[in-house]
């Protein structure tokens, strides 16, 4: 089963957080003020990304997309250097304040297409994050940026959303119950999943977010020889 449909992927995607008010409220949304849900799930994604990060060197970090910095608590603690990216500049600047605020020593920002990084980034890194995107991507473009990123870093930690009937049935109920982000989502079975994370990749590890309350897997990955 896959719920991948055809849709503008550059103005539901790239297009979409290059707005002040799209990156203001992505923030709060997953912020101390935001739904206890958004609150919960941003803490499980923490928890998870700390746990595997620390399985592998992560003295240098690629952050991509780093969003509004949701990911900066993990990397103060880890003491990492990051080159945190974002197409959006908006939600970039947001971030910038979030990596002060928490505390992380050493950090860049960049502008950067995860679709092209290695036409931007002329630098290698221990391993590189990217978390919430390639649940919104079709599945030939989650391989061309699992490809980039595995051509820039060492360890490849990504998050995607797996499919089932119950996850189904459940969003569609949620929809027309509570409304919301009607921006489309391209999620695949497990087993489409770990296919398209294991071409070109050995899958070290995987972690479920958050069993029933969200569809997120992340994946530990080191890219093949």
């Amino acid at each position: 089963m896959s719920d991948e449909r055809t849709f503008d992927y550059s103005s539901e995607m790239k297009d979409y957080y290059k707005s002040d008010e799209v990156a203001e409220n992505y923030h709060e949304a997953f912020s101390n003020e935001g739904h206890w849900r958004h609150r919960l799930i941003a803490s499980r994604e923490r928890q998870t990304i700390k746990n595997l990060i620390n399985k592998v060197p992560n003295a240098s970090v690629l952050d991509i997309p780093t969003g509004t910095g949701k990911l900066a608590p993990v990397f103060a603690e880890t003491g990492s250097s990051v080159l945190a990216c974002d197409i959006s500049e908006n939600m970039l600047q947001v971030a910038e304040s979030e990596y002060e605020r928490t505390g992380v020593e050493n950090a860049r920002f960049q502008i950067c297409d995860a679709e092209g990084i290695t036409n931007t980034l002329d630098e290698s890194f221990d391993v590189a994050v990217c978390l919430r995107l390639l649940h919104r991507v079709p599945s030939d473009t989650k391989r061309r940026i699992l490809k980039e990123l595995g051509s820039v870093a060492d360890y490849v930690i990504v998050s995607t959303g797996v499919e089932s009937t119950f996850h189904s049935y459940r969003r569609t109920a949620r929809q027309r119950i509570l409304g919301g982000d009607e921006r489309e989502h391209c999620y695949e079975t497990s087993e489409v999943t770990r296919e398209i994370m294991g071409d070109g990749f050995t899958i070290v590890a995987s972690k479920r977010v958050l069993p029933i309350l969200s569809q997120e897997h992340v994946y530990l990955l080191k890219p093949d020889e």
